[in-house]
């Protein structure tokens, strides 16, 4: 993908950060989802990108995204479609953070998609991911 990930790094806070973390914590991280980036995440970050072949800085940035990102759409569950769930929350009112990939969570992904230009599929795929990352990008 040619679009500039943001980065995030220690000191950094929010969504992004708590997107992060359920991410990691997916592909076997033991750390807190508090949308802080401290000591602990640094470290999950240095891991995951250790194991995935890429340069352990422990910034989440271009490379450690899209290894990061899951696929996720109808019928899918767990911590990244909770992450997911969270990023789209801020647009879609009302939209429970459960785990549960379901018609709501599709809709509010496809409104999402047309809202910033991205194919209608109602898949959570790397751009959506990328753009939802982007929208809920703070500081």
């Amino acid at each position: 993908m040619s679009a500039r990930w943001p980065l995030l790094k220690a000191g950094n806070e929010g969504a992004p950060v708590k997107a992060a973390q359920r991410l990691l914590l997916h592909r076997g991280a033991d750390l807190a989802v508090d949308g802080i980036f401290g000591a602990e995440t640094e470290g999950a970050v240095k891991a995951f990108q250790s194991e995935q072949g890429l340069a352990s800085d422990g910034v989440v940035g271009d490379a450690t995204w899209p290894a990061a990102v899951v696929k996720v759409g109808n019928g899918s569950q767990g911590e990244p479609v909770t992450a997911a769930q969270e990023l789209l929350a801020v647009q879609a009112a009302g939209l429970a953070a459960d785990g549960n990939f379901g018609p709501e969570t599709e809709k509010a992904t496809r409104e999402f998609q047309q809202e910033v230009g991205l194919a209608e599929d109602g898949i959570v795929g790397p751009h959506t991911w990328h753009g939802l990352v982007v929208a809920n990008k703070t500081g």
